[in-house]
């Protein structure tokens, strides 16, 4: 038996709101959850600017774009959810083809109620088919006690509370726990394992790499980046190629990408608004950078991405800059 309802999520002050269609099983305490979504129910719900797709299982729940899949792929969407010990399977069949891995990520949130010790350091972990174990990331919901995280890759997923310290980020109490926590959740690492260089500048590749990372952008593109100072054999080749053709980093010149330089902050500033305004944040009034003796100075292109991040406490300044 399944609830089908259509609603709207609060608008605020901050952030637009939703259309979601929300597709609930009455199960309940089962260890195997299937669904078939037709390929016209996914058509129909795009025609009708369906935000997102919301599967509510007991085992877990799952969000979709309804234009998730692309024109070439069209087929009747399968689901399977499977409770095995402390793992939880999940698997989709696209007409009669079975997807181990998507094109773009799709959000999930697994229920986890055991003791926590620091909330910050609870990540997903995939678990391939070696039995090793991928870091996949994730944040936890204390109110729904469930975690939600992106992922491109399909397959047997768990809930742990990682580790991560570092001996040199001891005099930096400021940004000590959000280090330890994209540590833990794989977003960034060390320069060794006991080593962070909290110090250390940022360069242009790394932060493409974190962006890329955190939003599980595809790295494996069929495109070339236009860029002649950006060798295809460098480890962040195919980062910058995720996050140049998603839209959010240009280069310092239509052929120069500069990958090696360090980020500005207002650079960055730009990167971080234009992820907010793709997740629904609404653009805010560079009369937020007010408040920074310097505003004269950021430059016209990041004003926009700067007044968005300020608004939402993302960037905050220093001593008034």
């Amino acid at each position: 038996t399944l609830e089908v309802r259509v609603f709207e999520t609060q608008q605020k002050p901050n952030k637009y709101g939703k259309k979601i269609l929300e597709i609930k099983t009455a199960e309940t305490k089962s260890n195997n959850n299937e669904i078939t979504l037709p390929y016209t129910s996914l058509e129909k719900a795009a025609k009708d600017n369906i935000d997102k797709i919301k599967l509510v299982f007991d085992l877990a729940s799952i969000e979709i774009d309804p234009n998730h899949f692309e024109e070439s792929t069209k087929g009747d969407l399968s689901l399977s959810i499977k409770k095995e010990k402390n793992l939880i399977s999940i698997g989709f069949r696209l007409g009669d083809k079975v997807l181990a891995e998507l094109n773009k990520a799709i959000k999930i949130s697994l229920p986890y109620d055991k003791g926590i010790k620091d909330k910050n350091k609870i990540t997903a972990m995939l678990i391939k088919e070696n039995g090793t174990k991928e870091i996949v990331g994730g944040v936890y919901d204390e109110t729904r006690k469930t975690v939600k995280f992106l992922t491109k890759e399909l397959g047997k997923f768990t809930i742990e509370e990682g580790t991560r310290e570092f001996k040199d980020t001891v005099k930096y109490k400021w940004a000590e726990e959000a280090i330890e926590s994209m540590a833990v959740k794989g977003m960034i690492d060390g320069k060794s394992d006991t080593k962070f260089d909290p110090s250390a500048n940022t360069t242009r590749a790394e932060f493409a790499a974190l962006i890329s990372r955190m939003l599980k952008l595809d790295e494996d593109l069929s495109i070339k980046l236009p860029f002649k100072d950006i060798d295809n054999d460098k480890w962040y080749y195919k980062s910058i190629l995720a996050v140049y053709k998603k839209g959010l980093i240009n280069g310092k010149s239509s052929v120069n990408f500069d990958p090696e330089g360090n980020i500005t902050r207002e650079e960055m500033a730009k990167i971080i608004g234009s992820i907010l305004e793709n997740s629904s944040y609404k653009k805010q009034n560079k009369k937020e950078l007010d408040k920074f003796i310097d505003k004269d100075s950021v430059a016209s292109w990041s004003e926009e991405g700067a007044a968005i991040a300020v608004h939402n406490g993302i960037i905050k300044g220093t001593n008034g800059r």
